[in-house]
């Protein structure tokens, strides 16, 4: 590629949000039948030093296919 067609630096505070103009966060279970769920509980924050932190949460996702353990399958 010759040209970048997008570029968000994470300058914001510690502890903010990504810049809504640029991220939306995806919800539900998806349309790939995958054993996921997608939620746009706040687990992704700047750090303040210009990098953006992401938190896996095992969490119950009422309402959709996954197992409780989706690791593991187990319930």
């Amino acid at each position: 590629y010759d040209r970048l067609v997008f570029s968000d630096e994470f300058n914001g505070p510690a502890g903010a949000t990504p810049d809504p103009a640029k991220w939306v966060p995806e919800t539900g279970s998806g349309p790939n039948n995958e054993l996921e769920y997608y939620t746009d509980n706040k687990n992704a924050a700047q750090d303040g030093n210009g990098s953006l932190v992401l938190e896996a949460r095992r969490e119950p996702t009422p309402g959709s296919a996954c197992p409780p353990d989706p690791l593991s399958g187990s319930t």
